[in-house]
């Protein structure tokens, strides 16, 4: 009876002393885990401006009124060109068709 009692003893320190390593690997982990929440906190807040950083920059965009006769040449442009492009394809295919 007594050996078994020493080999559960045994077993049951075995596995206290497992549970013991596993906890400090988990509390180690954790550590590490918060470092690097706090090194991707500090990341975001040195990368983004706030508000009031921003202001002297506003006028320096282009508003969509401005931007409009833009956009419309270039719409133009991808247009004709594409139209071009879909022309050329449709007169390969005449040509190539027998009589």
């Amino acid at each position: 009876m007594e050996k078994i009692n020493e080999k559960q003893s045994s077993s049951d320190n075995t596995l206290l002393y497992r549970i013991d390593e596993r906890t400090n690997l988990l509390v180690s982990s954790f550590t590490a885990f918060k470092e690097e929440m706090q090194d991707l906190k500090n990341t975001i807040q040195d990368r983004f401006v706030s508000q009031n950083e921003f202001e002297p920059f506003k006028n320096s965009y282009v508003s969509k009124e401005e931007f409009q006769p833009v956009k419309n040449l270039v719409y133009g442009l991808v247009s004709l060109i594409m139209t071009s492009v879909i022309g050329a394809i449709m007169l390969m295919i005449l040509n190539h068709i027998p009589d």
